[in-house]
């Protein structure tokens, strides 16, 4: 059935995870390619440098395109990460202003945000 088919696949990645540690120490690289195999499948990692961990599961597909997909998503990562320090730095301004404002908000805000 799908559903063990789909407990099968999160057990191969959950357990490719510490080839995944090992792999890290020994390149300096964020693509660590092929981490494990299992049953005709691959383990494919890209690692940040915030050891965040990108792991993709397939059947052995070109190494160049999931190199070059693997890269597409850290892109997004980090263009997404940088949009939500962004959000948060307005936020913050917005919340350090207004509690100056309006104290009634909640004083720590104030004292914690610092406004330029």
């Amino acid at each position: 059935s799908s559903d063990s088919v789909t407990r099968q696949n999160y057990f191969v990645l959950h357990s490719a995870l510490d080839l995944v540690e090992k792999a890290a120490w020994t390149t300096n690289q964020m693509y660590l390619k092929v981490v494990d195999k299992v049953n005709h499948q691959m383990v494919s990692t890209f690692l940040t440098a915030g050891n965040i961990k990108f792991m993709l599961l397939h059947g052995g597909r070109s190494e160049d395109s999931i190199k070059h997909f693997f890269q597409d998503v850290y892109e997004l990562y980090v263009k997404v990460s940088v949009l939500l320090l962004i959000s948060l730095c307005h936020f913050s301004l917005f919340c350090s202003s207004y509690s100056f404002i309006h104290p009634s908000i909640h004083p720590s805000i104030h004292l914690s945000l610092s406004s330029p």
